[in-house]
């Protein structure tokens, strides 16, 4: 979710930040179609995506579904993170683009709770825009100048200690996630030798390294806000087919 800049991209090739964000709006729609509708009935059967494909244990029906829709879903939070990283590199106003992400996740907190935990308030998990909003903190943070340079590395830790205080979706590791992308810069050859290993814990997520390999710090067509609006409205959308279906 990068701040929307003009920026001069060589638009004969590569992909722009709106390409980014729609391949990663795709995947996350599909991640958690898997989580809305199929999760709850597999987890009771005893199912655990995890330990199934440790085991090898052969999967059929929703199981297959299910496995494939999280598989692919893996990829959106890594193109997110790394759109934070380059919003926060190119803003203009850090301020504005920080406010704009609380205000996504101030939004989104009931449609996520909704979608996932059946109620409009739940404490367990916060969505992801606070893990979000969070690693733009971190960066701010860690760019600053400080009389003490210690001060600046203190950011992202306490950055991370939040986000595990306050269960944002992928907690910690979201937020080292976020800070790698930064670090990396735009280096390609960095950023796959950082972010290769953490991104496996996640199963396909090094996948998303592809579509961002291939980014050419262009804009793209102007759709800061849909991109903002997309999370609680399909969150909401799908938990009102729940519940009619």
């Amino acid at each position: 979710m990068a701040d929307e800049q003009k920026r001069v991209p060589d638009k004969s090739r590569g992909l722009t930040s709106f390409h980014l964000k729609v391949i990663a709006a795709a995947a996350m729609l599909l991640d958690h179609v898997g989580v809305v509708f199929l999760e709850a009935p597999l987890e009771a059967a005893g199912y655990s995506l995890l330990a199934n494909m440790l085991a090898g244990t052969p999967l059929f029906g929703q199981a297959v579904a299910y496995t494939v829709l999280r598989l692919i879903g893996r990829i959106a939070f890594p193109i997110y993170a790394f759109m934070i990283a380059e919003g926060m590199r190119h803003t203009r106003n850090k301020r504005r683009y920080q406010t704009r992400l609380l205000i996504g996740a101030l939004v989104s907190e009931i449609p996520f709770d909704l979608a996932m935990h059946g109620m409009p308030v739940d404490w367990s998990g916060q969505n992801v825009f606070w893990t979000l909003l969070l690693g733009a903190l971190a960066i701010d943070g860690f760019t600053r100048e400080w009389n003490r340079e210690w001060l600046r590395y203190l950011w992202p830790v306490v950055a991370a200690a939040l986000a595990q205080l306050m269960a944002t979706d992928y907690g910690a590791y979201g937020i080292l996630v976020i800070c790698l992308f930064h670090v990396a810069g735009g280096d390609r050859q960095r950023r796959a030798a950082l972010l290769v290993v953490p991104l496996a814990f996640q199963a396909t997520a090094p996948l998303a390294l592809l579509p961002i390999h291939v980014y050419n710090g262009g804009k793209g067509p102007s759709a800061r806000w849909p991109f903002y609006a997309f999370y609680p409205a399909h969150l909401l959308a799908l938990f009102l087919i729940k519940i009619a279906l």
